[in-house]
């Protein structure tokens, strides 16, 4: 890496770049990193609404109360309906 190698971009314009070069964006199940798929979000969401705590659904699902509480306010999973 060399500073002659970068190119220096706003936030915005670094996501134009990844869009173009993946040709799509990659996020839930396509992004690699999650542990969770579409339909584990929607038990969530529904066990949730259903009374059960987050410490319990994150138990059952190996992530955190922080990762649940994210999903079910909508910071993270959001496009998911």
């Amino acid at each position: 890496n060399r500073s002659d190698n970068f190119e220096w971009v706003t936030p915005l314009g670094n996501q134009r770049h990844r869009l173009d070069v993946l040709g799509k964006w990659s996020r839930g199940e396509t992004s690699g990193k999650s542990k969770l798929t579409e339909a584990n979000v929607r038990e969530i969401r529904i066990r949730f609404a259903s009374g059960e705590k987050k410490n319990k659904i994150a138990f059952s699902f190996g992530v955190t109360p922080a990762n649940i509480g994210a999903i079910i306010s909508g910071k993270t999973w959001g496009w998911l309906t």
